[in-house]
């Protein structure tokens, strides 16, 4: 399951990220996935909003 939701995101974006638990992480590192070491933020029916909680949980 996790490789066809990983082909469809893949066609679909052309980024795609998840947040992630720290049990998962071993897990999405193996499959490829790299941590975003960035400022992250969601695009909401407001407009872009900064989501620094989510900093350094985001594959």
């Amino acid at each position: 399951m996790t490789a066809v939701l990983e082909r469809l995101a893949g066609a679909a974006y052309d980024l795609a990220t998840l947040g992630a638990t720290d049990e998962a992480t071993a897990f999405y590192a193996a499959r490829g996935w790299q941590l975003w070491r960035g400022p992250s933020s969601a695009l909401t029916p407001r407009g872009i909003k900064r989501t620094a909680e989510e900093d350094g949980d985001t594959w």
